[in-house]
């Protein structure tokens, strides 16, 4: 008579107090990433080296943290097999992954690129434009880079523009004498004084020093909770005979940053300028905000090659009158007045707006100013882009200009009202 087996007793699931160790890591994780995380969002003072010794350090030390978790974890789950630790997995695996996600979910929100993390942050952009009839040498300690990454070339002929990104750089010394607080030019700046470094540049005006007018900022309370000042402003200095302007202007925004705006801030608008036969227009100021006309390497004269050319962006309310003031490359020291009516929409939009309101700015010979507004659409028939316009005003003369908005969009679908 055989004798039965003796009981084995079952192996009961071990408390939650027998997991200490992993417990203790994700704990010790979570806090370690939460600082870091809560330090690059908020630490907006750090340098591209400490922003990048930041994450390096950071990334280390969350990586071998985490590789002693899981390899706890996998001892777990190899000892206890069927009674694997799961009462106890989420709250060991979910602390770590909240904190993780802190910094994506912060970049996902609305307000977050008003507050990029450091080491982001572009230079500070500056347009020089040379009014005063003669070459001129920025000031010896400009220190830009433009588009193609190398400094502007010297001198600057007349009626040439040169734009570029000024950068503090991490020598406290050099960051001292940086001309900006943040996105403002220094309050201390009253002057601009000239050199060059340059010494083929004969005949440049060198080591003088003129009275530098500044003009206020913008008010961009609209605009900055979606995105950095310093993204936001360019700094335009118009140089003539006897004085400098710096005049702060709203900085074209990318494609996909305009559309986003579209439904969020009220009174944006793009400009575009039609000038064929009248006077080079060197400086354009609408309610008081001067637009961008430089392109390229020169100002915005309107060669037609184009139709109608871009001159950036300004808040206004388009259905009340305009107050435009201008200068002529002839005689850049006078100038000139005119309020232009937009004309308004007669009937509601036939599909969903795909650009910012715009306005086409047409100048005739005899300094005649009229406008046109349009705006792109999507979801038109036949189904495909299209575009809403009031059309060429009345009254000008199509030869003295270089197109309407329907020629700077030649392949859109095209509705007039």
């Amino acid at each position: 008579m055989s004798r039965p087996k003796p009981e084995t007793p079952s192996s009961s699931p071990r408390p939650p107090e027998s997991y200490g160790l992993g417990l203790g890591l994700s704990i010790f994780l979570s806090l370690w990433v939460t600082g870091f995380s809560l330090k690059a969002i908020f630490d907006t003072d750090l340098t591209g080296q400490e922003w990048l010794s930041l994450v390096l350090v950071g990334f280390s030390g969350a990586g071998a943290l985490a590789l002693a978790l899981l390899i706890t974890l996998l001892v777990y789950f190899a000892l206890q097999r069927r009674d694997a630790p799961r009462r106890v997995l989420l709250p060991i695996v979910a602390p770590p992954l909240l904190a993780a996600v802190m910094i994506p979910l912060y970049l996902s929100w609305p307000h977050a690129r008003a507050h990029e993390l450091p080491g982001t942050h572009p230079g500070v952009s500056e347009t020089h434009v040379n009014l005063s009839g003669q070459p001129l040498c920025l000031s010896s300690g400009v220190d830009g880079l433009d588009v193609t990454g190398a400094p502007p070339r010297m001198p600057m002929a007349p009626t040439q523009i040169v734009s570029f990104s000024r950068y503090s750089g991490e020598d406290p010394k050099a960051a001292a004498k940086f001309p900006y607080d943040a996105a403002h030019l220094r309050s201390s700046i009253r002057t601009y004084s000239y050199g060059c470094g340059d010494e083929h540049a004969q005949g440049a005006a060198q080591l003088r020093t003129l009275p530098l007018v500044r003009r206020p900022y913008p008010d961009l309370h609209q605009l900055t909770p979606y995105e950095r000042e310093d993204a936001l402003l360019l700094h335009q200095y118009f140089h003539y005979r006897d004085h400098v302007e710096m005049v702060p202007s709203l900085q074209a925004p990318s494609e996909s940053f305009e559309r986003e705006l579209q439904d969020k801030v009220s009174h944006l608008a793009k400009f575009y300028l039609s000038n064929r036969v009248g006077p080079a227009i060197a400086r354009l100021e609408v309610n008081g905000q001067t637009l961008v006309l430089a392109q390229e390497s020169k100002i915005a004269t309107s060669d037609c090659s184009h139709g109608s050319t871009p001159i950036g962006y300004a808040l206004v309310d388009l259905d009340t009158p305009l107050l435009l003031r201008w200068q002529t490359l002839n005689d850049p020291a006078r100038w000139h007045e005119a309020s232009v009516s937009v004309p308004a929409w007669r009937h509601a939009l036939p599909g969903t707006p795909a650009s910012l309101p715009s306005v086409t700015l047409y100048f005739t010979r005899e300094s005649h100013v009229a406008a046109e507004r349009f705006q792109l659409l999507s979801s038109t028939p036949p189904y495909k882009d299209g575009l809403i316009a009031t059309g060429m005003p009345a009254g000008v003369v199509e030869e003295e200009v270089c197109g309407s908005a329907a020629d700077y969009y030649p392949d859109y679908f095209k509705r007039f009202q």
